[in-house]
């Protein structure tokens, strides 16, 4: 799981408190990677998966290929 996700947003910030923190989270992504893209640092990788809102998660196959994305 990619959370593609910048310093200065702040819907970016709220899931990081209400989603990503909760216990209810941690065990539905047990087993999963979990990382986070910050898009202003990472602009390649943003690129390349065609970020233009954030935040933007995506589950990925270990290839790169994209299963699901909100």
């Amino acid at each position: 799981m990619v959370d593609f996700m910048a310093d200065w947003c702040g819907p970016c910030k709220m899931m990081d408190k209400e989603v990503f923190s909760t216990g209810a989270f941690k065990e539905a992504v047990k087993g999963m990677l979990l990382a986070k893209v910050d898009v202003d640092l990472e602009k390649a990788t943003a690129q390349r998966y065609n970020i233009e809102a954030m935040p933007t998660v995506k589950f990925l196959k270990s290839d790169g290929t994209v299963l699901h994305e909100f």
